[in-house]
């Protein structure tokens, strides 16, 4: 399908999608504005209601400080200063215990109060409304426990709470006074059996050690010779491996006469043989004075008488040889004789490693046991210091009670109301009833699909919006909109149909006689008001308009220009007329009209007769052109015929109507029938504009007193 696109004005110069999110909330906040008015009315004149049947309840504290007693030091029992820190949550427990509570509900100080009457607690018992009343609140930096009552009476109160501190401290009083003697035995008996036990252990664990020579660290003697034995063998294995690699350099290069001769050579530098070493020494130095007397004696004779001098360094050097040579044969038997002791000391080590790591594996399952003994000790040793510290405390707890409390306050009336909190909660009801508003709207902002602003429509139904009718003012009578142009020519919404005539004269194909449809995705958006003003508008600019009611269903266009449905593109879709009997000239001014007609039943079947794009080809001839008003896209399919036989069709929307599924449905349908959609037409615009231009003078004003003439009646013969 091919679109037209009409250049529109841009909403904003940026900002656009922030603009239209933001004019989308406040539409939703402005919708819903009752609801912010409602909700809180509502939540806060049942708070008020509420806080109007409830009593004042007033609170009185009192305050002790928990402290551990002193204990005499000649006892050794000093150990249990911070008893009372530790305790606070426990005394915090136990104010509200059934141990304090009943004796007090039975304690003549709450007798014939009237906080206990029936009227106040009705059947609810006395310690129960005492276990609901009383509050308690431990301070840990301060060891304080405060215990405050709520009552109806400020005095009652105040009495109250005196008489829950002094039943508090009674119960510590009668605590102090119990016997701690039957439990003391009981533990003293079990300490006994424990130490007994804890000896027997001690007995076992030093037989161990003796038998096994276990030092106290835990190193046995094995572990240690076993340690010195490894350390051994690890030398003695190095050594192996370098006797072992320099005989093994010296019995390769035995073969090799040159090399053996230089293996001797080096050896003889790091180590001399005291045997070979002096007859080599001579050797060497008769062989240096023998060379010197050759040297000298060439130098002088030539080559004379030279012969038995050469002989003898000859000689010398074999014998210089020959010692070379007997230097590594000795050293290759010395290395062969230190590689074998080498062997030997690793063999005899390895030997003894191996006795020693079964010799250990003896001493560990000794160590094993000796663990399970000392644990057994620790667990036992533990349990004893456990039992000892609870004799010590008992013997405390009897010499000298549980605790040292000092009464800080007793507790006093208050005449300001603690229960209920009138301003506070005013304020959440009211708070409250402001959120479930702003829910509720933004519930219905999310799940509402109703277009409500123009600057979206673009983006969201990909085509452009060719003029935007502003929402008219006082009765809204069909008749009444449907001739605004006419009746109306200054006004801003006959102002927004010459936009679309505009807009639809430069769509149609120039020199030709067009047919424009309009048309709409459901009923209710007003396409029979905006097809009737817009032909309206296109025959003011000089063209001879034929508006024909397409919408054969409901019709409505005869209504608006007061003539009779009596015949129509009903009867001449079924041949039974010409469109000259059906036709109204001059229904207005350069306008004529061709009313729907009675279809018979069949609007659908009529138009898929392939007659209606023969009807067009005919009108074309008389009429420069031609307005239908179609039934809605999605409530007919005669619609989809008409869009596909028509120039270009315009799309009419209304705003806070139509919503956005149908309108893309609508317009996808347009789309498959290759129809030319000109644009979307917006009715219903709520929206504030200024009308003034040049100085304040309205757009239109030269035809203010075209507006004050009457519309032209319908011809007297309109109904034929």
């Amino acid at each position: 399908m091919s679109e037209i696109r009409i250049p529109q004005i841009e909403q904003s110069s940026s900002g656009g999608g922030e603009s239209v999110d933001a004019g989308r909330l406040f539409q939703a906040l402005w919708r819903g504005k009752w609801y912010f008015l409602l909700f809180p009315a509502i939540a806060g004149g049942g708070m008020y209601y509420f806080l109007h049947g409830q009593k004042n309840l007033y609170r009185s504290t009192a305050q002790v400080q928990v402290a551990p007693r002193e204990v005499d030091p000649l006892n050794g029992n000093a150990g249990s200063t911070g008893k009372a820190r530790t305790l606070l949550k426990q005394q915090q427990i136990l104010v509200k215990s059934p141990a304090i509570l009943k004796p007090l509900s039975e304690s003549k100080a709450l007798r014939g109060l009237k906080s206990f009457s029936r009227e106040i607690i009705g059947s609810k018992p006395m310690i129960t409304e005492l276990n609901d009343r009383i509050g308690t609140v431990v301070d840990p930096n301060t060891d304080r426990l405060s215990i405050a009552y709520l009552s109806p009476f400020p005095d009652e109160a105040a009495k109250i709470a005196r008489a829950t501190v002094e039943e508090y401290i009674a119960y510590h009083k009668r605590k102090k006074r119990e016997s701690a003697e039957e439990s003391a035995a009981i533990i003293r008996g079990e300490l006994g059996s424990i130490l007994k036990v804890r000896d027997d252990l001690t007995e076992k664990i030093i037989r161990l050690r003796t038998e096994n020579n276990i030092t106290q660290g835990g190193e046995t003697l094995i572990q240690a010779r076993l340690t010195q034995t490894r350390e051994l063998w690890t030398d003695a294995h190095f050594d192996m491996l370098r006797e072992r690699a320099t005989f093994e350099l010296f019995s390769r290069a035995e073969a090799d006469a040159e090399k053996f001769l230089d293996l001797g050579r080096n050896r003889r530098s790091t180590k001399q043989n005291p045997n070979l070493e002096p007859e080599l020494q001579e050797i060497e130095k008769d062989l240096l004075e023998k060379e010197l007397q050759l040297q000298r004696r060439e130098r002088d004779q030539g080559d004379l008488l030279l012969a038995e001098l050469r002989d003898e360094v000859a000689v010398l050097k074999e014998r210089k040889r020959d010692i070379l040579l007997q230097y590594a044969r000795n050293y290759k038997i010395d290395a062969e004789i230190a590689y074998n002791e080498a062997k030997n000391r690793e063999t005899s080590l390895d030997l003894d490693v191996t006795s020693l790591q079964e010799e250990l594996g003896k001493t560990n399952r000794a160590l094993q046991q000796i663990d399970n003994y000392e644990s057994e000790f620790d667990s036992i040793r533990d349990f004893s210091e456990h039992l000892k510290s609870r004799l010590n405390e008992l013997d405390v707890e009897n010499q000298t009670g549980a605790l040292n409390i000092l009464v800080i306050d007793y507790g006093r009336p208050s005449n300001t109301p603690a229960s209920p909190d009138r301003v506070s909660m005013m304020a959440y009801a009211l708070a409250g009833g402001v959120g479930l508003a702003f829910a509720i709207v933004m519930l219905r902002s999310f799940s509402d699909k109703k277009m409500r602003i123009i600057g979206e429509l673009p983006h969201v139904l990909n085509v452009n919006v060719v003029g935007v009718m502003p929402r008219l003012k006082g009765p809204r009578s069909r008749a009444r909109t449907g001739r605004i142009v006419e009746e109306q020519p200054g006004s801003s919404a006959a102002e927004a149909i010459r936009n679309l005539r505009t807009a639809t004269t430069f769509a149609l194909p120039k020199d030709s006689h067009g047919v424009v449809l309009v048309t709409s995705s459901v009923s209710g958006e007003g396409k029979s008001v905006t097809a009737s003003n817009l032909a309206f508008a296109l025959a003011t600019g000089g063209r001879r308009t034929l508006l024909i009611d397409g919408d054969l269903r409901m019709p409505s266009l005869h209504e608006i220009y007061g003539v009779e449905n009596l015949a129509g593109l009903g009867q001449v879709m079924t041949r039974s007329i010409t469109t000259d009997k059906v036709i109204v000239q001059n229904v207005a001014a350069g306008l004529d009209l061709m009313p729907a007609g009675d279809p018979f039943g069949k609007p659908a079947e009529l138009f898929e007769s392939g007659l209606f794009p023969k009807l067009l080809d005919f009108l074309r001839k008389k009429y420069d052109c031609i307005v239908v008003d179609s039934p809605p896209i999605l409530e007919s399919s005669e619609s989809r015929v008409m869009a596909s036989e028509v120039d270009l069709c315009i799309f009419v929307t209304r705003l806070c109507v139509s919503t956005s599924p149908n309108a893309i449905r609508a317009l996808g349908i347009l789309r498959g029938v290759d129809a030319r959609v000109v644009g979307t037409f917006v009715n219903d615009d709520s929206a504030k504009k200024t009308n003034a231009y040049a100085g304040g003078i309205a757009y239109g004003a030269f035809r203010k007193v075209e507006a004050l003439e009457a519309p032209l009646p319908p011809r007297s013969d309109a109904g034929v």
